[in-house]
């Protein structure tokens, strides 16, 4: 968990404690190496089948280091893990949940039944300095047209015009996610398909081949002030990113004086590549399921879900709570 994502659980928990009288919030992490995740698993599973376990999950969805153990959302839910929520959240009426994004919310069921409270949402997007892309005959329509025509496209210009945040993480999360199924959970089986597969091997391999320089990350406005570490410093004039890196890019690009494009990225068939960054659940043994759906609900509230500073907060995503994003973005 990010400081920022960090200092709002934590907030959280101590208004928690001051408005609830005899109750204690212990706010426990799991493992920092992804080697130790089939152990903690193993470990919480235990612990639920003796009637013992977490009350409260707050869980990364995406894996952007090995601290991260678990990326899968649809196994998680189907994994007894978490207390059905179908009830506490259908019956929440002081939630605006007209304002969420549906698309978002949908992906915390399964077979009609929530289990999971998304809370931040993530995709990759095509971040352009439109006056370069001019210089060089390009427009936005021909970042539009799915992985693998910008595959292709890396082939016809120079090396190191394309820049990607967050190295081979950027490809193994996003692009995997760019797939159809990979996996029937009822059958537990693998049912992707040979041609797509391999598709997506020579779209990762002309990307990482032909274009794209890879850099350690976006640097923040205040890091970046005095330096040239900004990817359009280094030549770059096309970035790989995430919607999460909007502000900070956005803010950069003005104080450079950049006309800045930001394209979502689609997948082949073209639709767009997103995931749930960040999420929570109900532990399915806890004893207190009104207090634990009572805290994990706070979590969705605007003054949570927009909190500053933003570059803090958004380094998981965007919030599943859209109607925030306009005064927020204006400070």
């Amino acid at each position: 968990i990010n400081s920022g994502t960090g200092r709002v659980i934590q907030s959280i928990a101590e208004r928690f404690e001051e408005e609830h009288t005899g109750v204690t919030i212990k706010i426990s992490y799991g493992p920092e190496n992804g080697e130790e995740t089939d152990v903690w698993l193993e470990q919480i599973r235990t612990q639920i089948m003796a009637g013992e376990g977490p009350d409260l999950f707050l869980l990364p969805g995406e894996n952007i280091t090995s601290e991260f153990p678990i990326q899968d959302v649809n196994q998680f839910m189907r994994a007894g893990l978490c207390l059905d929520l179908t009830e506490y959240y259908d019956n929440d009426k002081d939630l605006s949940k007209s304002a969420f994004s549906s698309a978002v919310m949908d992906a915390g069921v399964v077979d009609g039944t929530r289990y999971v409270l998304p809370l931040w949402f993530n995709f990759p997007v095509i971040y352009a300095d439109m006056q370069q892309l001019e210089a060089h005959n390009l427009t936005i329509e021909d970042l539009q047209k799915g992985m693998s025509s910008l595959a292709d496209l890396t082939q016809t210009l120079e090396p190191g015009a394309i820049g990607s945040d967050y190295g081979d993480w950027f490809f193994n999360l996003y692009w995997m996610n760019s797939l159809s199924q990979l996996i029937n959970y009822e059958d537990q089986a693998v049912v992707l398909e040979k041609a797509e597969l391999v598709e997506y091997l020579e779209n990762y391999r002309a990307l990482t081949t032909y274009g794209v320089s890879i850099s350690s990350g976006t640097p923040t406005l205040s890091s970046y002030i005095g330096n040239d570490s900004f990817w359009t410093k280094n030549g770059q004039y096309i970035f790989l990113g995430t919607l999460g890196g909007l502000v900070q890019n956005s803010r950069i690009a003005k104080a450079e004086g950049i006309e800045l494009a930001a394209i979502p990225m689609r997948a082949s068939d073209g639709s767009l590549i997103s995931n749930v960054s960040f999420y929570g659940a109900i532990g399915a043994n806890t004893q207190y399921p009104d207090l634990a759906y009572e805290f994990l609900r706070q979590l969705l509230l605007e003054e949570i879900q927009w909190q500053p500073p933003l570059e803090e907060m958004l380094e998981f995503g965007w919030p599943v709570l859209l109607d925030g994003s306009g005064p927020a973005l204006d400070t």
